[in-house]
C-alpha cells in the first residue's frame, strides 16, 4: 500500500490519498502493470475513470499487448469521451480485431479510428451460450 501511495503522489495526487485510489493502484501493481504505465494513467486521468481505465489497460496487457500502447489507447478513449462503463469494450474491441487476424498494432489502430463511437461488442451466439459450462465448485 505504501508503494501505491507513493506512486499516486509522484503522479500528482495531493495527500491524503483516497483509499479507493490506493486499492486501484495496488491492484494494478499486483496485476503486473509496469510502474511508469500506472503513473502515466494516473497523471493523465481524473479519479472517476481511473479504476476502469486501469482495468482496461491490464486486460490488454494480460493479452500480450504492449503496456505503453495499451495505456495510450485507453487514455485517448477517455479523452475522446468514452464513458468509463465502456472502457472494457475498447479493450474487447482490440482483442476481437486480433481474433480477426490483425496484428496487435493494427488492432489498436483500428480501434483508435473508431473512437469515440465504438460499436458495442456483439452478443455471443446461441451455440456459444448453449455450450457454456459453469465453473466447477471447489470441494469443501
Amino acid at each position: 500500500m505504501r508503494e501505491a501511495r507513493d506512486l499516486l503522489v509522484r503522479a500528482g495526487d495531493k495527500p491524503p490519498v483516497l483509499p479507493a485510489e490506493l486499492t486501484t493502484v495496488a491492484w494494478a501493481l499486483r496485476r503486473g502493470l509496469p510502474t511508469p504505465v500506472i503513473e502515466r494513467v494516473v497523471a493523465a486521468l481524473g479519479r472517476p475513470p481511473r479504476a476502469a481505465a486501469m482495468h482496461a489497460v491490464a486486460d490488454l496487457v494480460a493479452h500480450q499487448f504492449d503496456p505503453d500502447s495499451a495505456a495510450d489507447l485507453i487514455i485517448e478513449a477517455v479523452q475522446q469521451g468514452v464513458l468509463r462503463e465502456r472502457l472494457l469494450d475498447v479493450s474487447t474491441a482490440a482483442l476481437h480485431q486480433v481474433q480477426r487476424g490483425h496484428t496487435q498494432a493494427e488492432a489498436l489502430a483500428i480501434v483508435r479510428r473508431q473512437l469515440p463511437n465504438l460499436p458495442a461488442p456483439s452478443k455471443p451466439t446461441r451455440g456459444n451460450v448453449a455450450g457454456a459450462r459453469r465453473p466447477a465448485t471447489p470441494a469443501p
